[in-house]
């Protein structure tokens, strides 16, 4: 389990997909909800830097933006249940709009 202040590695050819390599992560938290059931207890959402060979990839067919693979993360954060749902209801209505349908 992915701890906060700790950095993370993997070696290997990073290729963004389900059958890639590397750290997946999202420019944005509530995006993240369109891969993990945002329900499930087990599913942390952590606020990381990216670094050593990002890979960027943009679907607007399916309207996914700002994904990235990388080789190494470091966990700046990791969001309570709480600070989430509060991050959305302050945010902005376009925000909330994508993390309802997403959670």
């Amino acid at each position: 389990m992915f701890e906060e202040g700790y950095k993370y590695n993997v070696y290997g050819f990073i290729k963004f997909g389900i059958d890639g390599c590397g750290f997946h992560f999202c420019g944005r938290m509530e995006d993240t909800l369109r891969y993990f059931d945002g329900i499930n207890e087990y599913i942390r959402i952590a606020s990381l830097i990216g670094n050593r060979g990002i890979v960027y990839f943009n679907d607007e067919y399916y309207v996914y933006y700002d994904r990235y693979v990388s080789s190494s993360i470091f966990i700046v954060h990791v969001y309570t249940r709480k600070e989430i749902i509060s991050c959305f209801l302050s945010g902005k209505s376009f925000n909330l709009k994508r993390f309802l349908s997403g959670y």
